[in-house]
């Protein structure tokens, strides 16, 4: 282990000191900013609303929680639903109108209400960022 580390210093010592040096006036990057431009979330907004709820009945939270990140917008009309009448409106058609129907396993409800929504609304996520770009301060 001694030795790498001799060679190492000696490279270092030889090329002209320390790394920033060496480096100066040249920027690596291929472009400035790589978190501008392209979105960078790959699946689709139903697909995250899918997997919060599993999130959400992992940890004991209400699905109202996470169905609040989305917007909800019904296929036939584009009339904007709220999350809690669009969760609703889902539990009954996935239970027909039976609450206390205690035979359906959690995984298949999940499923059943994530792909419901899907099949009845066009999900959005809800833009949080507002105001002043974090990285820069800029507006």
């Amino acid at each position: 282990m001694k030795g790498k580390r001799k060679n190492v210093i000696r490279q270092k010592r030889e090329s002209g000191g320390s790394g920033s040096q060496r480096r100066s006036g040249r920027d690596r990057r291929i472009r400035k900013d790589r978190r501008i431009g392209e979105e960078r979330r790959k699946s689709e907004p139903w697909q995250r609303l899918r997997f919060g709820f599993w999130k959400s009945l992992a940890y004991g939270e209400p699905l109202l929680k996470e169905a609040s990140k989305y917007q909800y917008f019904r296929n036939e009309s584009g009339e904007e639903g709220e999350a809690s009448s669009v969760l609703y409106e889902s539990f009954d058609a996935v239970f027909n109108g039976r609450r206390d129907d205690l035979f359906v396993e959690a995984k298949s409800a999940i499923e059943a209400i994530a792909e419901y929504v899907a099949d009845s609304y066009e999900v959005r996520m809800i833009e949080r960022r507002s105001g002043l770009d974090r990285r820069s301060g800029n507006e």
